[in-house]
């Protein structure tokens, strides 16, 4: 009996793999069913339809969808003839059962699903990710000297599970995580008695993952785990607040420069900090990179390398307006600085300000108008304010500019293949 696939492909610009099926024909279906489902993080994804080798054309091939585990079933679109794909748009977040049901001229796969029919396939759409944040780590001794690090943290999202938290940390110097607990309940609260035998400064890890599969990093240090001496032990000019322990920086220990013309002495300490810095970043150690970049540039402003590598390091960490501020300063050096204009465009695109971010974009291009990527980014702005002409034309200039962008070259065929022309497509049958 001839059948019919639908399957998403990932790609990078939407989400994860999605495949259902169907059979033309009084059978049973060729793709078994999931009860287990699919993580999806895009409010819009492509449907890929693929046929047996030894299958005719279908006439139609229908999508229903359910969001009440299949009490009520809704139609979807509809592929056309020789279409390869459906594009569903999920109308909020949430579980989806989807079911398919393709024509052909003998007989359909199926009649459309009713009340109690089983979705072929579950899917959890959430396009949001959560907003994470520390509040505040402290580290104190009880009266037998014992440590106690308390941690506090803020964490929101409409879709996290029961244990959506993990807490780590990272002694300074090395390359690995080690786990305090993976599945933690979002309290915002977890005090930890550390080992022993760590001791020093430790930069601190909070993940929190959601039901869509988003997961959000925050990094907070390096910290030190040493307990905080008593008001008499020291002038209370000199003893740190909590809070102000969490946030010191062993610049605080380095001796100070005199104001005046960077020397050679200063030149060089301030690359040593950026070596260091970029030794620390290549590894994923934000916050240690981010640390040794700003001492860096404390030492010789001048050093663009150290606010550029800074400017990246704060967009990784989720600092978007950190990054506008420092890719800004690069710029106000060097205007014509690709690094500085391509992260400048996404740290505006991350913060939804799309019309700035398509500024620097097409400054970009007027300095190498062959960035097939810059092309590619520059239509996915227009895409996301609106104007679906231009994204087609910036996303058929990144297919055809530079023949050798191969990774950008097929991101842009998929686009200009789930966005058709505006007015073109498959028409909805939904009945909204």
């Amino acid at each position: 009996m001839p059948t019919v696939r639908l399957e998403y492909r990932h790609t990078p610009w939407l989400s994860a793999a999605l495949a259902l099926g169907a059979v033309i024909g009084p059978a049973q279906l060729a793709v078994s069913q999931s009860a287990v489902p699919t993580a999806v993080q895009a409010k819009r994804f492509a449907l890929r339809v693929r046929l047996a080798d030894d299958s005719p054309e279908p006439t139609d091939l229908t999508l229903w969808y359910t969001r009440d585990r299949g009490e009520t079933w809704r139609r979807g679109p509809k592929a056309a003839i020789g279409q390869d794909h459906i594009v569903f748009e999920a109308p909020g977040e949430g579980l989806y059962g989807f079911y398919i049901v393709a024509g052909g001229e003998k007989a359909a796969s199926s009649s459309a699903p009713k009340a109690g029919t089983t979705p072929q396939r579950w899917v959890y759409v959430d396009y949001t990710p959560p907003l994470a944040q520390w509040k505040d780590i402290a580290v104190s001794a009880d009266a037998n000297g014992a440590r106690r690090v308390a941690m506090r943290w803020a964490a929101h999202d409409a879709n996290l599970d029961t244990r959506p938290i993990a807490l780590a940390y990272q002694r300074a110097g090395e390359a690995y995580w080690t786990t305090i607990d993976a599945a933690l309940p979002n309290t915002g609260a977890y005090d930890w008695t550390p080992p022993g035998d760590l001791a020093g400064r430790v930069t601190f890890r909070l993940l929190v993952r959601d039901l869509g599969g988003h997961v959000v990093e925050r990094l907070l240090g390096p910290i030190s785990l040493d307990v905080p001496q008593p008001a008499a032990a020291q002038a209370p000019a000199t003893r740190p607040t909590t809070q102000a322990a969490v946030q010191a920086s062993p610049a605080a220990t380095r001796p100070a420069w005199p104001a005046g013309p960077v020397g050679a002495a200063q030149r060089e300490q301030a690359r040593r900090l950026y070596d260091q810095g970029t030794w620390h970043r290549v590894r994923g150690q934000y916050a240690e990179a981010q640390e040794r970049y700003r001492e860096a540039l404390e030492i010789d402003p001048t050093l663009l390398a150290a606010r550029a590598d800074l400017a990246g390091v704060l967009y990784a960490r989720g600092q978007y307006g950190d990054a506008i501020r420092e890719y800004s300063r690069v710029l106000q050096e060097d205007p014509a600085r690709p690094s500085a204009l391509r992260g400048l465009a996404l740290a505006y695109v991350a913060r939804r300000e799309y019309a700035p971010a398509r500024e620097m974009l097409e400054r970009l291009l007027l300095h190498d108008e062959k960035d097939a990527e810059a092309w590619l980014d520059l239509g996915d702005v227009a895409e996301w304010t609106g104007d679906r002409r231009s994204a087609r034309a910036h996303w058929s200039k990144a297919a055809t500019v530079n023949p050798a962008a191969e990774d950008v070259i097929l991101k842009a065929r998929n686009r200009l293949s789930l966005f058709p022309p505006t007015g073109s497509g498959t028409k909805r049958t939904d009945g909204k």
